[in-house]
């Protein structure tokens, strides 16, 4: 019969050796994540989030006038042009309109485009602006109706531009 191997005891410095073998992967890992979602954030969507807070009252009762006003949109995209169609609540197109649409990413803001729609001619309620998108991907697009230097109408639309 052999006898059995000799086990060694465990010592302070194996005990040290462990823990800190065990943390400094704790720390590696924690390291790593950490970067990686700091590396990622787009960065604050708003920077007066404070002062958006206290405003938001005033958004649920521009809504609220939206909504009794009863206006759509409707935007289409060729590639190369947005086409925006307002109509009323009774159906019947919005003409005569300043209308201002903003191109955004929904990942970053480096790449906005704001553009002044023009009313079509020739078809009544229909307002189109030429763009050139510079990536591929999803894009919303903020309408928005000025009347009296105020915003009567905003609506989000959202678009997917093949490569």
């Amino acid at each position: 019969m052999t006898s059995p191997a000799p086990v060694k005891p465990i010592t302070g410095k194996t005990v040290l050796y462990g823990m800190i073998a065990f943390f400094g992967v704790i720390i590696a890992v924690n390291s790593v994540f950490m970067y990686l979602a700091l590396d990622t954030w787009p960065e604050l969507v708003s920077k007066q989030s404070y002062q958006d807070g206290l405003k938001y009252n005033e958004t649920l009762d521009a809504a609220e006038v939206q909504k009794l006003r009863g206006w759509s949109s409707t935007l289409t995209f060729d590639g190369n042009t947005f086409r925006v169609f307002m109509i009323d609540k009774t159906e019947a197109p919005l003409e005569g309109l300043t209308v201002i649409a903003t191109v955004r990413r929904p990942v970053n803001d480096a790449a906005n485009i704001s553009l002044i729609m023009n009313e079509e001619s020739d078809t009544s309620g229909y307002y189109s602006s030429d763009v050139s998108l510079p990536l591929d991907g999803r894009w919303y697009i903020v309408i928005e109706v000025m009347q009296n230097d105020a915003v009567s109408y905003q609506m989000e639309h959202e678009v997917m531009v093949e490569p």
